[in-house]
């Protein structure tokens, strides 16, 4: 329903001869589809980006809830717990005996009913007592960790290990148990308890290059016709950017405006890129949907609109403003694309990125990452 209300503002638009309005709804509608299609990576991504200060980055990791809870109980608010849970333990405790005493002196069998009866609440604050207090040890653990994490996706177990001062073994019993209770909720433990990983795309990276053979990971085949149907609806989107180049030639070789030539030719190393982006990788092409629905059709009619006017034996001063509305909105629409594009290439760079903190972990892990050529790199 919301395609087709776009549609509609585009035809509309069109129809009236209002560029101006074209340029505004194709500018808020690309910026939404690639907000909405790029979210996921896009996250992950920021997280990398821009973390070439370290301070802010690792700030801005510790408050990415995809990786790390943000919702976590603190320590302190454990310790409370745990305190308020062992005074009731304690006073329980106290007023039992009491009951036993009285039960004692006078052989009644309500004070022992009583006992009997706070010792059950006894037990039940002892038990709340044990658990309040293995929790704090675990957030306050867990608040630890977050700061070793700073900004890296990928972390040793011995790293983790040292910090907290525990045995490995029970440091990776806790991550597991942090990972039970959501605390890392992209979180894995790998490698028999070497690696700690907080991201899909790091996990992947190892999956595909890292993997040990003690680890077993098991893939859910695609359905195959599933697989037909979306290898055909990819073949019809890059054949549509093939028609799309061609008619941007057949535009330019029709204008005599150096104005509109320049912004086809713009145009054209444009839909190459994307094109060469989506040959690298054919999945991107289910990131062009509304591109090759919507866009770039409107993108040729404003050209086409504009060469009719061109072709005008009197251009007068409404025609001649309408034109300036077209070149805008090739602009607009324009710089829109190259967002998308920009976007396309940056989950390449989010790979690159997990397979490279994979790779040094690893190495470090076999001693043989030197700490000093990363510094000078």
């Amino acid at each position: 329903m919301k395609d087709d209300g776009l549609k509609e503002k585009l035809d509309r638009a069109l129809q009236d001869d209002n560029f101006k309005d074209v340029s505004d709804v194709i500018e808020k509608s690309v910026e939404n589809a690639i907000y909405y299609t790029k979210t996921g990576a896009g996250a992950v991504m920021r997280g990398f980006r821009r973390g070439m200060n370290k301070e802010e980055e690792a700030l801005k990791v510790s408050r990415d809830p995809s990786k790390v809870s943000q919702k976590a109980r603190t320590p302190g608010a454990w310790f409370w717990l745990r305190n308020t849970a062992a005074l009731g333990a304690a006073g329980s405790l106290f007023i039992t005996l009491i009951a036993l005493i009285e039960w004692i002196r006078f052989f009644d069998g309500v004070y022992f009913l009583a006992a009997l009866f706070i010792l059950i609440a006894t037990i039940v604050f002892g038990l709340a007592t044990l658990y309040t207090h293995q929790q704090m040890i675990l957030a306050r653990d867990f608040f630890r960790i977050r700061r070793e994490i700073g900004d890296n996706p990928i972390l040793a177990t011995d790293d983790i290990s040292t910090a907290l001062n525990k045995p490995k073994s029970e440091v990776v019993k806790e991550l597991n148990a942090m990972i039970k209770k959501d605390l890392f909720p992209q979180g894995r433990v790998v490698e028999n308890g070497e690696l700690l990983l907080l991201d899909r795309p790091s996990y992947d990276a190892y999956k595909a290059h890292y993997q040990g053979h003690s680890v077993y990971v098991e893939e859910t085949p695609r359905p195959i016709e599933k697989e037909e149907e979306r290898e055909a609806i990819e073949d019809d989107r890059a054949k549509a950017l093939t028609d799309y180049g061609d008619k941007l030639s057949e535009y330019k070789s029709a204008t005599t405006s150096t104005e509109l030539k320049a912004r086809i030719e713009r145009l054209e190393k444009l839909l190459a890129s994307i094109d060469h982006a989506v040959e690298g990788d054919p999945r991107r092409v289910e990131e062009l949907n509304k591109f090759t629905d919507y866009y770039a059709p409107t993108t040729m009619k404003l050209i086409h609109r504009y060469i009719q006017f061109e072709s005008s034996s009197v251009i007068t001063d409404s025609i001649r403003s309408t034109m300036s509305d077209i070149l805008h909105s090739l602009d607009t629409v324009t710089a829109a694309y190259e967002k998308l594009l920009d976007t396309l290439y940056k989950d390449d760079l989010l790979e690159l990125k997990a397979e490279m903190n994979v790779m040094q972990t690893v190495m470090k892990q076999d001693g043989l990452f030197d700490q000093d050529l990363k510094g000078e790199s």
